[in-house]
């Protein structure tokens, strides 16, 4: 094997790799210095290890020139150094090395600094006559723009900006004062007292105490107004200030508290509690002690209400209506559970009710009955209800035995028996029976 031949191949991938670098690093540079990052790209190019007609001494030589080249570019043009020797340096010792990045970037800004000043001292004469020309026909802010980038090393420019923005600044001044009577005959009080502060000048002292005088007026008019209750009014007229004064907003949100209050006191009065309840709880003041009172109030007196409608209930219930009694004494008890008189009753239909439950109703079992089980379900509550009303209670459903039950339109018992084929007729008929058995036990 010829030793060319197993040599050519490294020296192709290191001069490879090589070129890729320099062609990298020359698009980056082309960004800021364009002809030096060509010559480096184009090196890159040329020094790649394809066509493999050229020679590696060719190789070598045009790379050393290129280098040579772009660095003598580089010193010539900025005369500050080898800038690439720099950058290569900062790559090699740390790429990610913020102290480096902020030190090439305070390079780069100098490096334009110094390119603007040099194009900026090529035609020095003619840039600040066109100024000047700016400055007399009173385009202040172009003056201002342009002349901004060479403030800092020409002070002839550096005059007439400063002159153009104290221009600027008295333009501004002017105009102000000249919108401020316009602002007053509109009543617009404070925004012209907070816009005459800002030109903090002893000029329009006079100015300040007029708006300053006008709005304290104002104010006045609007806490009369507040104290007369007339709240909507004093939101209209105070509407265009509140942005501008703390004392006019927080009046403002004083009558808008006052409007909402009288509402739901006239929904209370009018006995509609349960909106005056919701309104009072959702709204911007909901937590204020105004609106936990009234929706206290309203609270109460809907519990009264409902209280006075189940009193008037129970007055037409016989004592032995028990179930009844006793789910009307439940709901005054959750109404006022400090009521030891509502307790008590409630105890004694409570009572009451389970002796009855247990005396007109009873369990059936499947396990009693056996294969005689006429359900499809493994059991359920016979039960007795006044005046004798049969029906079978299957998880809060009852269901009619007898007819009397199914002309009070309760659920079909058909619907739980098992097929007729298979029910038996004789355990059937004992079911009814129980049932009659139960009712006989009502007191007539």
């Amino acid at each position: 094997m010829n030793t060319t031949q197993f040599i050519n191949p490294f020296y192709r991938f290191v001069y490879a790799n090589i070129a890729i670098v320099m062609i990298v690093f020359g698009l980056t540079l082309s960004i800021t210095f364009l002809k030096e990052g060509c010559i480096f790209v184009g090196v890159g190019i040329l020094i790649y290890p394809y066509p493999k007609t050229q020679r590696l001494s060719t190789k070598v030589i045009i790379m050393l020139l290129g280098l040579v080249i772009s660095i003598t570019s580089l010193y010539y043009n900025e005369k500050q150094g080898l800038l690439a020797g720099f950058l290569i340096q900062n790559i090699w010792l740390d790429s990610h090395n913020v102290q480096d990045m902020q030190q090439l970037q305070q390079y780069f800004e100098k490096s334009k600094k110094n390119s603007l000043q040099k194009t900026f001292a090529d035609h020095r004469e003619q840039q600040v006559l066109s100024l000047q020309d700016l400055y007399h026909n009173q385009s202040y802010q172009a003056v201002v723009t342009q002349g901004t980038p060479y403030i800092s090393f020409d002070s002839t420019v550096r005059i007439l900006v400063d002159k153009a923005q104290s221009q600027l600044k008295e333009q501004k001044f002017e105009q102000t004062v000249k919108r401020i009577p316009q602002m007053m005959k509109a009543g617009k009080y404070a925004e012209s007292y907070q816009l005459l502060a800002s030109l903090n000048s002893l000029k329009v002292h006079k100015q300040m105490f007029q708006a300053k005088k006008s709005l304290a007026k104002n104010l006045k008019t609007l806490q009369d107004l507040y104290q007369n209750g007339k709240y909507q009014q004093l939101i209209t007229l105070a509407h265009p200030h509140v942005t501008f004064d703390c004392r006019i907003t927080q009046l403002v949100n004083e009558a808008k508290k006052a409007i909402l209050l009288q509402k739901i006191d006239r929904l209370i009065q009018k006995d509609q509690y349960t909106q005056a309840i919701r309104m009072s709880r959702y709204n911007d003041y909901a937590d204020h002690y105004e609106y936990q009172k009234l929706r206290q109030d309203a609270q109460n007196k809907l519990k009264q209400l409902e209280k006075k409608k189940i009193l008037k209930r129970i007055s037409k219930l016989s004592s032995k209506q028990v179930a009844e009694n006793l789910k009307a004494y439940t709901r005054l008890v959750q109404l006022f559970p400090e009521d030891i008189t509502y307790q008590n009753k409630w105890n004694d239909y409570k009572k009451q009710y389970i002796i009855l439950k247990n005396r007109y109703s009873m369990l059936l079992k499947q396990t009693e009955y056996g294969t005689q089980w006429p359900f499809i379900i493994p059991q359920g509550e016979l039960q007795c209800q006044s005046p004798g009303i049969i029906t079978f209670k299957v998880n809060d459903i009852i269901y009619a035995v007898d007819e009397l039950a199914q002309a009070l339109e309760y659920k079909d018992i058909n619907e739980i028996w098992k097929q007729q084929d298979t029910v038996d007729l004789m355990t059937k008929a004992d079911i009814s029976h129980k049932g009659l058995i139960l009712c006989t036990k009502i007191s007539p």
